[in-house]
């Protein structure tokens, strides 16, 4: 970073989050600290918030699916009985 240069966040990287901050804070702050950590610029800060968001996203659907998937096999048992 040139020195001199200050880290900031803009609203848009706010409103990239925002998905995660209405589910979980602790995890949007986390997210917050490492690319401030990590020295990114505004581009890079975007990738790795749109990473990390993708994988969440990714993590929650197939947890859903399982559910769902546990849920049907229950009531399918039940039906059969």
């Amino acid at each position: 970073m040139p020195r001199g240069a200050t880290r900031y966040f803009f609203m848009s990287d706010i409103r990239n989050l925002e998905g995660i901050i209405n589910r979980n804070l602790d995890e949007a702050i986390e997210i917050l600290g490492k690319s401030l950590n990590e020295r990114l610029i505004q581009a890079e800060k975007k990738k790795f918030i749109g990473r990390r968001v993708a994988a969440i996203d990714e993590h929650r659907v197939k947890a859903a699916e399982e559910a769902v998937s546990r849920i049907t096999l229950e009531s399918a048992k039940l039906e059969t009985a």
